[in-house]
């Protein structure tokens, strides 16, 4: 059986959204203290944490396409830096996926399309 997952999303949730991106799409924020250390504490019991990013759709609003590799390799820098390690890096959830942290996301009652905790 493979292992379930967690993804936390990069740019608003784990780094700061108030850097230069998109203007400059190799650009990071800084680290968001208490996320960092959730992440820490789930990598130190044995999560699988996964970095879920939309600029690995290879497509950014000013410059284009941009190869994902590249994007990758940008985000996996800043998970070494401030994380200690690199986090896979990815845009795309599976059945395996057990919780998602994001800026953007409200939380949907399963089977009933009722949002939970606010929301419109």
């Amino acid at each position: 059986m493979k292992a379930r997952w967690i993804a936390v999303d990069f740019d608003g949730t784990l780094a700061t959204w108030n850097c230069p991106w998109p203007e400059n799409w190799r650009a990071t924020g800084k680290p968001i203290p208490r996320m960092v250390k959730r992440v820490k504490k789930w990598l130190a019991e044995g999560e699988d944490v996964r970095i879920f990013t939309a600029r690995m759709d290879g497509y950014h609003p000013i410059d284009g396409p941009i190869p994902v590799h590249e994007v990758r390799k940008v985000i996996e820098d800043w998970c070494l830096k401030h994380l200690g390690v690199i986090l896979p890096v990815t845009n795309r959830k599976d059945y395996w996926c057990k919780a998602i942290y994001d800026d953007r996301a409200y939380q949907v009652e399963r089977d009933t399309g009722k949002i939970i905790g606010g929301g419109k």
